[in-house]
C-alpha cells in the first residue's frame, strides 16, 4: 500500500522575515511516496468519481496539487510524520478541543429555535374536515 502525505497550506516556517514565501518551501498539496502510490491514488480517485486531471505542472485532485516525492523528500516526510499531538502539548491540545466545544455550544444557545411543528397546516386541517364529512 502506498504512502501519502498531505500539506494543507503554507505555514509560518515557509515564510521568510518579510512574510514572503521562501524559494525552498514545499508547496501545499498531496505528496505520493512513489509511482505505485500515485497509481493507487489515481485508481482511488477514479473509483470514488473524483476529478483527477493532468496539468502541465503535474496532477490535480479536486483542485489540489499532487506531487511525486524524491527519495530524499520521502525520507524527510517519514522522519517528521506525526500520528497525533506531541505528548508535551497534549494538555494544550485537549484544552483547545474543550474550548472549541464550549464555543460551539454557546453558538447553539444563541441560535433561534426551529419553527414549531405543532402548528396544524392547511392541508392537515382540510384532510381532517374531509374525513369528518364522510359517512
Amino acid at each position: 500500500m502506498g504512502t501519502f502525505w498531505h500539506k494543507p497550506g503554507w505555514t509560518a516556517a515557509d515564510r521568510d522575515a518579510d512574510g514572503e514565501i521562501r524559494a525552498d518551501a514545499l508547496r501545499p498539496g498531496i505528496y505520493c511516496e512513489d509511482q505505485a502510490a500515485l497509481a493507487q491514488l489515481r485508481r482511488g480517485a477514479r473509483v470514488r468519481s473524483r476529478e483527477m486531471t493532468a496539468t502541465p505542472s503535474g496532477w490535480l485532485l479536486d483542485g489540489q496539487a499532487v506531487f511525486l516525492c524524491t527519495p530524499e523528500l520521502a525520507a524527510m516526510f517519514r522522519a517528521t510524520a506525526t500520528k497525533g499531538p506531541p505528548p508535551a502539548s497534549e494538555p494544550e491540545w485537549v484544552a483547545g478541543i474543550a474550548a472549541d466545544a464550549r464555543a460551539f455550544a454557546a453558538r447553539l444557545d444563541r441560535q433561534r429555535p426551529y419553527p414549531s411543528t405543532d402548528k396544524v397546516t392547511r392541508q392537515q386541517r382540510r384532510a381532517a374536515e374531509r374525513a369528518r364529512s364522510r359517512p
